[in-house]
């Protein structure tokens, strides 16, 4: 069970890999703008990392990259110009960033490593500025990592975080990158993780943010480990939060991305539910010879659609 605590940092494992992670992601609709952002803390290896993207409504995207030397897992959310405020446990959070990134005419030219960016022929210096509020619109759904859990369970806590959970969220702000200015009014979800974090231990992983609206959304993740899949996820319809029994997926790919995608899932209740996803815009990541390819994805699911992310990551075998 998530409680008010677990919005706080944790006490830090003996991992070398043991992490502390804060994640927001949103969409404008209205001016098709959309971003996400993640600090995370690993201070067992002594680095901090506060990075920013957004996919821009013509198809660019824009990188902020933040890591700071430091072996501690701080109450005050904060890397470079990049600060997370909490406001209220479980409910309310300010996201703000101030500083320079690195602009690209299309997303997919970006190569994003740990704090650099690989390769930056054609991107262009910008000031970015953001200020977003996220106001909780569901209870956090997730495990705290305090109960016991099935083998499987635990293979798939052991590579990616022993604690987890999601939230969908309204979002309200301002964003500004070079010339532009947005007012933000839409939606988004924000992800807590903790514990050890080997992003090279998986095969790989599908993650996917699916909001329809502040009274239907999913949330629906798969860790691919040898020889098996662990499944999880969520629906948020009417009012109430459902444990999402199991899906199937279906995805077509174009130049190394997915371009567009079916889930098949059905939840505990029994109800099930057919979305569709069209890959818009793909910010592809890397971690060593991991590879994660962040995809701006519109679903659309009984005549509602909403704009969310489908997170693709793959290891490279070794050589």
């Amino acid at each position: 069970m998530i409680e008010a605590r677990d919005d706080h940092p944790h006490p830090i494992g003996p991992d070398p890999a043991w992490s502390e992670s804060y994640y927001f992601n949103f969409h404008d609709p209205a001016s098709g703008l959309a971003g996400f952002t993640r600090i995370g803390f690993r201070p067992n290896e002594g680095v901090a990392d506060g990075n920013l993207f957004l996919f821009l409504p013509e198809g660019g995207a824009v990188a902020v990259l933040n890591r700071e030397t430091r072996a501690d897992d701080p109450a005050d959310i904060t890397v470079g110009g990049l600060v997370y405020e909490r406001l209220i446990d479980l409910q309310g959070w300010r996201v703000r960033c101030g500083g320079t990134g690195l602009a690209f005419e299309r997303a997919a030219d970006l190569d994003i490593g740990a704090t650099t960016v690989a390769s930056p022929a054609g991107g262009r210096v910008i000031d970015v500025a953001i200020d977003l509020s996220f106001g909780a619109a569901m209870p956090p759904f997730g495990t705290s990592g305090r109960r016991q859990r099935s083998d499987d369970a635990r293979a798939a806590a052991a590579s990616v975080a022993a604690g987890h959970f999601e939230q969908l969220c309204s979002v309200r702000g301002s964003v500004r990158a070079g010339e532009a200015h947005v007012r933000v009014k839409g939606i988004g979800l924000r992800d807590r993780s903790w514990g050890p974090r080997d992003w090279s231990a998986p095969w790989g992983w599908r993650w996917f943010s699916i909001p329809f609206g502040e009274d239907l959304a999913l949330g629906v993740h798969a860790v691919i480990l040898p020889g098996r899949e662990v499944q999880a996820g969520w629906a948020w319809r009417d009012g109430a939060l459902v444990k999402v029994a199991g899906f199937t997926l279906d995805t077509t790919y174009q130049d190394r991305f997915q371009r567009s995608l079916v889930i098949e899932a059905s939840d505990v209740e029994g109800r099930t539910y057919t979305i569709e996803g069209d890959v818009s815009s793909v910010i592809p990541l890397r971690v060593g010879g991991t590879r994660i390819a962040e995809g701006l994805t519109t679903f659309t699911m009984d005549g509602r659609t909403g704009t969310g992310i489908a997170e693709y990551l793959d290891n490279t075998p070794a050589t």
